[in-house]
């Protein structure tokens, strides 16, 4: 047995050394950084249907989720595939919030594999509990009260109901054998309904959002004005936790903070809000995808998202009016 008392006692007498490094309080009107840096673990599925969607061969024809695979199968962290003491990190891409992440079918548990693979974990609304040791309470599913509480409270059913089947998978997890790698991963279980209820709810919130700055769809009704204030007060619920208006920092000892996939949605989509004009659609044919010119570093009457586009697009008609 080892005998951890002395390394206790330095650590006790560490904490209680004076700091020289000066500590102020940083202030911010606005705290929304530009860039969005979210963790990357390799992610996988499991339970017993699970197969059915995947084998060892790659991913067969059925990915639509059926009802009963809901709260029985989950995403969980594939450890064995995580090399110890990193985790990679990644910026999210200009637009991800109204381009790849809208794209997104979560039916297609193929799909949102892949995606979470490629982009970030994704969880429900569940409560932040980074600065615990213990692995039990970092990752045991528990809902957060305060976002569940009003704002959007309709569209949350199926989310609540996705985070108790993820207590239900961990909860069959026995304490005592948690130090064993297949149970780690079980621990860190998010159910299929709640990963599947966690994106459609963000994307509503993001369409709600955009409808209200896009310059091509004509006047909002009183429903789409409604939903975009619902949605707006959802929205600084999350921000309000993501991102502290308040921060304790000590100088020279500033680290870049990372943010779960959801949270970096919501943040890129409050800075295209609170930063843009307008959304558009590109104009090149071959592209459609949605832009601000802000955002993309153009001029704020131009109809393409990039220079790349707006050559494509030139030589498009080039070739059309000379082809008749």
């Amino acid at each position: 047995m080892v005998d951890h008392s002395g390394i206790k006692a330095s650590e006790e007498d560490l904490i209680h050394q004076p700091i020289r490094a000066e500590i102020t309080f940083k202030f911010a009107s606005v705290p929304l950084p530009e860039e969005i840096l979210v963790c990357t673990l390799p992610i996988w599925t499991m339970g017993t249907g699970t197969m059915e969607y995947f084998d060892e061969f790659g991913p067969r024809s059925k990915t639509v989720v059926e009802p009963q695979d809901l709260d029985t199968c989950c995403f969980a962290m594939n450890l064995q595939r995580m090399q110890k003491g990193t985790q990679p990190m990644h910026t999210l891409p200009k637009g991800f919030y109204c381009n790849e992440f809208l794209d997104l079918n979560p039916l297609d548990i193929q799909d949102l594999l892949d995606f979470q693979k490629k982009y970030g974990r994704i969880t429900g609304a569940r409560k932040r509990k980074p600065y615990d040791e213990d692995m039990h309470a970092v990752l045991r599913p528990e809902p957060d009260g305060d976002v569940f509480a009003g704002a959007r409270e309709r569209r949350h059913a199926d989310q609540l109901s996705g985070i108790k089947a993820s207590q239900a998978l961990y909860d069959a997890v026995p304490n005592e054998e948690y130090v064993d790698t297949m149970l780690i991963n079980q621990l860190s279980a998010v159910s299929f309904r709640e990963a599947i209820a966690t994106v459609l709810d963000a994307q509503a919130v993001v369409k709600d959002l955009l409808r209200v700055q896009r310059e091509d769809l004509g006047p909002m009704t009183v429903l789409e004005a409604l939903s975009a204030k619902e949605a707006s007060e959802y929205l600084s619920i999350i921000l309000g936790k993501a991102v502290p208006l308040i921060q304790l920092v000590t100088e020279g000892a500033e680290h870049k903070r990372f943010y779960d996939l959801i949270d970096g949605v919501f943040i890129q989509l409050a800075r295209g809000l609170l930063n843009n004009n307008a959304y558009r659609t590109c104009a090149n044919p071959e592209c459609g995808r949605t832009f601000t010119p802000r955002e993309m570093n153009r001029r704020l009457d131009t109809l393409y998202c990039c220079s790349a586009c707006q050559e494509r697009a030139k030589r498009l008609r080039y070739v059309n009016k000379h082809s008749k």
